[in-house]
């Protein structure tokens, strides 16, 4: 189901995307950068071939490196610039360029940048000390390359530190404790590496920090309540590590948090939602664990503003209770792989209705025809009884209806046929009559009516 679903790696993706500059050339090579290379045109007409950075920083390519050229404001038709640090905000190699090899050492004498892109290439070798030794550096964006490790000293100089992007590299080892010397640290996404071992308890000490990303990792242990202290925090994603233990009480201590991503561990224990204290929260996806207990009925008054819950393959039990219908911005709701009964009650405004294997025996009521924001509707593997409802047939952009392994009798309702969007429609293993030249059947992308009790 997580196709349909916004995922961690969505988020980390919108947290590390930046303006997209047109028209710039494709470079290659080896990356190098000396001091000898920080050189002056002194004409216009040679700059042909430069490629326009921000802050007025320019690129030309060789057939083997990359030489970094860094002109100065004109004054008439040159100035001598003879260092590196003398007036420059930003050094951007972004998207477009192909470039290769380590980042060198030598980025260190760009001592006054504040502002570091180097994403979106294919950089190789550890992340130089050097970079972490430009105090004025208030952001480092290195996603989407081949970045091997990280210096142990990483926070000693980098004070003014506000976004930490390494999001997507072969980063290995362990996150260093160092980390909480960068206090002024608002967003660090390390996911999607190869990072083991704990989060360190000096986390905790970061007390200005908004956005946690460090899904899709090795780490292990249980959840640390130290950075649950961090009030701060909106936004945190942990999924699909090996994490243990439950959901520590102290998470009611982030009362501004908006986005929590727990799935793919092993997690085991009811989820303290008493201590959810936090009224802006907009996505909860814990899918993927070994969670217990029942959904509280308030859950969703609690929480006004949710727009995705992901239960996913859990033990939860009990009632979808119709309070969900308060949850007036709420468009996924994925319960696949529990144990909840009950029927489906009011959810007139879902885009994902997500509730297969679970233990539902009752009929799908009429009032699904109300639900005409619905995309997706999957009921598969329950035990659904009662004739499909024709007010199916009223929902305008339906794609996908999955009602297979129910025991749904009788005919396909030919609503079903008068309208087009809808691509996937399985229906098999119930005790449906069909009859193979219904027009329902006949124009939609993908039809399974196999196992069916009787074809006509």
């Amino acid at each position: 189901m997580g196709d349909m679903c916004r995922t961690e790696e969505e988020m980390g993706e919108e947290s590390g995307r930046r303006r997209k500059y047109r028209g710039l050339r494709r470079f290659k090579g080896v990356m190098g950068l000396k001091r000898g290379n920080i050189i002056h045109q002194s004409r216009v007409d040679k700059l042909r071939n430069f490629m326009v950075l921000r802050s007025k920083m320019k690129l030309r390519a060789t057939s083997s490196v990359v030489a970094w050229k860094i002109l100065g404001r004109r004054r008439g038709a040159e100035e001598e610039v003879a260092e590196p640090n003398s007036r420059y905000a930003s050094f951007m190699l972004e998207q477009l360029n192909e470039l290769s090899g380590q980042i060198p050492e030598s980025f260190g004498f760009l001592n006054r940048i504040q502002e570091l892109f180097l994403y979106n290439n294919s950089l190789t070798g550890p992340i130089p000390p050097a970079i972490f030794n430009i105090s004025s550096l208030q952001m480092i964006d290195l996603q989407y390359n081949f970045l091997g490790s990280l210096p142990h000293d990483i926070c000693k100089k980098t004070t003014r530190l506000k976004t930490l992007y390494l999001y997507k590299n072969q980063i290995g080892g362990q996150i260093p404790s160092s980390i909480s010397g960068c206090q002024s640290l608002k967003e660090f996404s390390l996911a999607y590496n190869n990072i083991s071992g704990v989060i360190p308890a000096e986390i905790g000490n970061m007390s200005g920090l908004q956005n946690l990303f460090l899904g899709s990792n090795n780490l292990t242990g249980e959840l640390p309540f130290n950075f649950l202290n961090i009030s701060s925090l909106t936004k945190i994603g942990l999924g699909s590590n090996r994490f243990t233990g439950g959901i520590p009480a102290e998470i009611g201590n982030i009362t501004d948090l908006q986005y929590l991503y727990l799935s793919n561990n092993s997690l085991t224990g009811e989820v303290p939602f008493r201590y959810f204290n936090f009224s802006s929260l907009v996505a909860l996806e814990i899918a993927g664990n070994g969670f217990s207990g029942s959904v509280p009925p308030d859950l969703y008054f609690r929480h006004p503003e949710l727009e995705y819950l992901n239960l996913e393959q859990n033990q939860f039990h009990g009632q979808i209770r119709s309070s969900i219908s308060h949850c007036s911005t709420m468009d996924t709701l994925d319960l696949y792989g529990n144990k909840f009964t009950d029927n489906i009650g009011n959810m007139s405004m879902l885009q994902n209705l997500v509730i297969g294997r679970n233990n539902f025996t009752s009929i799908i009521p009429p009032s699904i025809g109300n639900m005409s924001r619905l995309l997706i509707l999957q009921l598969g593997w329950n035990n659904f009884s009662g004739k499909i409802p024709p007010e199916l047939g009223k929902l305008p952009i339906l794609e996908g209806v999955f009602i297979h392994s129910n025991q749904f009798p009788g005919e396909i309702p030919p609503e079903l046929g008068r309208f087009s969007s809808i691509g996937r429609l399985y229906m098999n293993y119930n005790k449906i009559t069909v009859n193979l030249e219904q027009n329902c059947l006949r124009d939609h992308g993908y039809v399974n009516v196999e196992s069916v009790e009787n074809l006509i």
